[in-house]
């Protein structure tokens, strides 16, 4: 005979175990979702400007403007590297970074950017989700 406390403990395990699945496959879209956006030319293209190693683009490919972004998840959190990529202009103003996640202060907008940003708000976490995973 089952008792009620122990059924009950059986269905917290399928639960905690079915949120947990639930949110690695949602982890692990956005971050395949974070390396498509970085390598594509015409939304983040990251790899022009940073060595980011794991996106499937050869080293001599990839720029050195911008800093190395190896290990980029063991120095600066996920909101740090979220204000970066919406506007670095806030850490550095005479940076080469476009401001990926915002429209505030910018001329000479292409007009397919016109009142919008680059990116958007959740392309922007699929980016960090796999910056973060640098380690």
């Amino acid at each position: 005979m089952v008792r009620d406390d122990h059924r009950r403990d059986v269905w917290l395990s399928v639960v905690t175990l079915c949120a947990f699945a639930t949110f690695m496959t949602y982890a692990q879209a956005d971050s395949t979702l974070g390396i498509e956006l970085i390598r594509d030319s015409t939304k983040g293209n990251c790899s022009i400007c940073h060595l980011i190693p794991g996106i499937g683009v050869p080293e001599d490919a990839q720029g050195n403007i911008g800093p190395g972004l190896e290990g980029v998840g063991e120095r600066l959190s996920p909101e740090e590297l979220t204000d970066r990529i919406v506007d670095a202009r806030r850490f550095n103003p005479e940076t080469l970074m476009p401001p990926y996640g915002t429209v505030e202060g910018l001329v000479d907008v292409d007009r397919r950017y016109e009142g919008r940003p680059i990116l958007t708000e959740d392309e922007i976490a699929a980016i960090v989700t796999y910056l973060s995973s640098l380690r």
